[in-house]
């Protein structure tokens, strides 16, 4: 009898343990949003609304989404092409991110902007023909990183990054070779959704399978992946690299092709985070 209600006991404070940590989790998240909103107004962040994780418990999931429907990519491309970096180191911008995190007054975050974008080549886009508009959506794109950033740093929590790439439909098939490195990706790590063949998934598996680029040449099939890879590498994952990323794991949701032509606004990417209890 003693040992059945201690068996009890324990799983009761477990299961409102976890509770606990879980809404602690939200709870940081929504002090954190009216910033966020503030500073990112172009990033619209809804709650449960990301697809699902297979076998993965969250304590709360979030959608990045750009407001006004920007683009990122020209047509046909998966690479933006930012000028000379010549912003500041990770650990300097990841200080300058924790500050953010404290600071009441918008000095941080004036100081912040500045140094991620240079840190992005934001100083000198060059892509496309209208500079205004690419470097509008360039800073949008900053922007989903930075919010995506800054819901890695709840603390108490562990954090997935789940990018998705997009395309629009195409006239008549096309190849083209890979960029020259370091954009040659040849293979490329994604997660597959839970049913194939799914317009919108829903629910996506938590094992990776690879994505193989054959040849050396893509086509409008890949393109969503290649984008979603580019993010991933060029930004993402070099940006959390000298910040606290023990916790957090970057991964690619199976991107989406569309097949309506001339839809500038499918060439972009998702990006979602599931934040997760440490015992998760």
């Amino acid at each position: 009898m003693q040992t059945r209600v201690l068996l009890l006991f324990g799983t009761f404070v477990s299961i409102y343990g976890c509770a606990t940590d879980a809404s602690r989790i939200r709870l940081s998240v929504n002090q954190m949003l009216p910033t966020l909103h503030t500073e990112a107004p172009d990033v619209s962040i809804e709650r449960d609304s990301a697809p699902e994780l297979e076998n993965t418990s969250v304590a709360a999931s979030y959608s990045l989404v750009p407001v006004g429907n920007p683009y990122f990519f020209e047509s046909q491309e998966y690479v933006i092409e930012p000028g000379e970096r010549i912003g500041p180191r990770g650990d300097e911008i990841c200080g300058l991110l924790a500050a953010t995190a404290t600071s009441d007054s918008s000095d941080a975050w004036k100081r912040y902007n500045i140094a991620i974008g240079a840190q992005l080549g934001l100083a000198t886009v060059s892509v496309g023909t209208d500079f205004a508009t690419v470097r509008q959506d360039f800073t949008t794109l900053r922007n989903m990183i930075f919010t995506a950033a800054r819901l890695a740093q709840v603390p108490h929590s562990k954090v997935i990054i789940a990018i998705k790439g997009f395309a629009d439909g195409q006239y008549a098939k096309w190849s083209r070779p890979l960029r020259n490195p370091p954009y040659n990706y040849e293979r490329i790590a994604v997660l597959q959704p839970s049913v194939l063949g799914t317009l919108n998934p829903a629910r996506y598996r938590s094992r990776e399978s690879w994505v193989e680029i054959e040849d050396g040449r893509y086509d409008n099939s890949t393109l969503p992946d290649l984008r979603a890879e580019f993010v991933k590498h060029e930004f993402i994952e070099p940006f959390l690299s000298s910040c606290d990323s023990a916790r957090v794991q970057v991964r690619i949701l199976k991107g989406y092709e569309g097949h309506k032509v001339n839809r500038p606004l499918q060439r972009k990417v998702q990006i979602f985070v599931y934040l997760q209890t440490e015992d998760a």
